[in-house]
């Protein structure tokens, strides 16, 4: 059954129920879902309604205060689904080694193991629309065009991910919660603070609201947080009526160990052969409604022994004007002198716009006249590596609240996303191995674009949007919000769902890990709570 707190509810009303699940998108849907048929009576509290509603998607502006970030506003979608209602479908699990407490990488190490985890993905991969649970690029040898090329796997492996139409959690299983007996979705439903009970380390009630100023509260046996890597943080952070810190927060651990994942277009492949087959590389059609791409990524015996921490390099085809430095080069020159200054590399970027000066016409034709000039634009000069990395935790990376309010009268957010020295340097490092196996291979050369080092960090940078760590999993309290079952540590009926709960967050996408551990905390709330 769907609800909307706007016009089904009076004002104060008080429900009662046996499991309150905040937030409906990949991760709440899923755990709804998983025990609709176990006789639990489940409500689901949505701060959106089924559509785009601009005034609710703006409960999510906030202030970001470290390194340049997108606007907070625009990374996450505010109604039923979630993110999922613009997901690219990009799945790949998280790596056995992203699992291990690595001794090189501080605060790293989850309490579960990938192994322990797989068989949540084997049924994630239903929910989000994939094939068979195998992403070893072997097993797609002749059942896509072309072949991996011939790297030794001890240095550089071919990985494959899969990609969901996508499945747009919303919409796919909107009637799938409409007839289950026992769940009811209640829209325009924000949640403003969970009240916890001294007496007894339980959460007792959660008060929720609608824009148009009603109030209600809801009371639960089990409560599950799952607002994403945000708004998890910021809920236990404002619910401060028993902890001055926030429910959780004994430790100040709510809110740290931001993470994202950086995507940089760092270095360059030109073939030794121009002709270089890499269909295996693209996008490649099923028999099913899914799709495969591949990408390289690194070993782990070279994880190990480099100290490092692993990237997911797809092969990006490049054309002149693309590749062209001269016009990047011509930007830089622009900027600098609009801002009132000279650029750093001043005769470096002259030389290249000198050397490059027939596709710098030909930007400025396409710009000021839509004309196409030159055909040799066109031509295929390499490959980038548009890399997705992992980024190390960090607890000075963070989200806290600051002085302004919204229209509930909460505080928002303010985001101090930081990243390391060690992380870019971890990125030429990796791209280094990588060339030193494609030369080895005879594939072609890599150059590094470190020339371009402060750009790529900064106007080129570009973001998985993929918010993690901010609720972090670990058995001990001292290092950890949730525990191995994604309990609050201090809180003995409230869990958090989503990626707030990763460690870390190795290089791909968090989509099929977050429905994994979605599907591992249903089946934990099922034996704890079902009737």
């Amino acid at each position: 059954m769907f609800l909307d707190a706007r016009g089904d509810l009076p004002s104060d009303t008080r429900i009662e129920c046996d499991l309150c699940v905040m937030g409906a998108g990949a991760a709440g849907i899923t755990i709804a879902r998983e025990l609709a048929s176990t006789g639990l009576s489940i409500y689901v509290l949505e701060s959106g309604g089924l559509e785009f509603e601009d005034e609710i998607q703006a409960l999510y502006k906030g202030t970001s205060i470290g390194h340049e970030y997108p606007a907070l506003d625009i990374a996450r979608l505010r109604f039923f689904g979630g993110s999922t209602n613009h997901w690219e479908g990009s799945c790949h699990p998280l790596e056995a080694v992203d699992f291990e407490r690595r001794s090189w990488i501080a605060h790293s190490g989850w309490p579960i193991t990938r192994s322990q985890l797989d068989p949540f993905y084997v049924r994630a991969q239903k929910y989000c629309g994939l094939g068979p649970f195998d992403y070893d690029a072997a097993h797609w040898v002749g059942k896509i065009a072309g072949k991996p090329l011939p790297l030794r796997a001890d240095r550089v492996r071919t990985a494959i991910s899969q990609l969901s139409p996508p499945v747009r959690f919303g919409i796919d299983y909107r009637q799938d919660l409409e007839t289950a007996a026992h769940v009811v979705v209640l829209l325009h439903a924000t949640v403003v603070d969970i009240i916890a009970d001294p007496s007894n380390g339980q959460v007792s009630h959660v008060r929720f609201g609608e824009l148009g100023g009603k109030r209600f509260t809801l009371s639960a046996r089990a409560y599950v947080l799952a607002l994403g890597g945000i708004e998890n943080p910021r809920l236990l952070l404002s619910s401060n009526g028993v902890h001055p810190n926030g429910l959780g927060n004994q430790n100040d651990l709510v809110g740290r160990f931001f993470m994202d994942h950086p995507v940089v277009e760092g270095a360059i492949l030109k073939p030794s052969d121009p002709k270089l087959d890499l269909s295996f590389y693209g996008v490649s059609d099923t028999q099913g409604s899914y799709r495969l791409n591949a990408h390289l990524e690194l070993a782990d015996e070279v994880l190990r022994q480099e100290q490092l921490v692993n990237i997911g390099a797809p092969f990006i085809p490049r054309d002149r004007y693309y590749a062209s430095p001269g016009i990047e080069s011509y930007h830089d020159i622009a900027n600098a002198l609009a801002k009132g200054r000279l650029p750093p590399h001043l005769w470096g970027d002259i030389g290249d716009v000198a050397r490059d000066f027939d596709m710098v016409v030909e930007a400025s034709s396409r710009r000021l006249f839509g004309r196409r000039l030159f055909s040799s634009a066109e031509e295929l000069a390499y490959f980038g590596f548009d890399t997705m990395t992992e980024q190390t935790p960090n607890p000075e990376s963070r989200v806290t609240l600051g002085d302004e309010r919204d229209p509930f009268g909460m505080r928002r957010v303010k985001l101090d996303w930081r990243l390391s020295n060690s992380d870019k340097e971890n990125l030429w490092r990796c791209y280094e191995v990588l060339g030193a196996e494609l030369g080895r291979a005879g594939i072609g050369r890599v150059r590094l674009l470190r020339d371009r080092e402060d750009a790529l960090w900064t106007t080129r940078l570009s973001y998985g949007d993929h918010h993690m760590g901010t609720t972090r999993m670990s058995e001990d309290p001292r290092f950890g919000v949730v525990d191995a079952d994604c309990r609050v540590h201090s809180v003995l009926n409230l869990y958090v769902a989503g990626s707030s709960v990763f460690p870390t967050g190795g290089h791909v996408p968090p989509t099929l890990t977050i429905v994994a551990l979605a599907i591992r905390l249903a089946d934990h709330l099922k034996s704890v709570f079902a009737v």
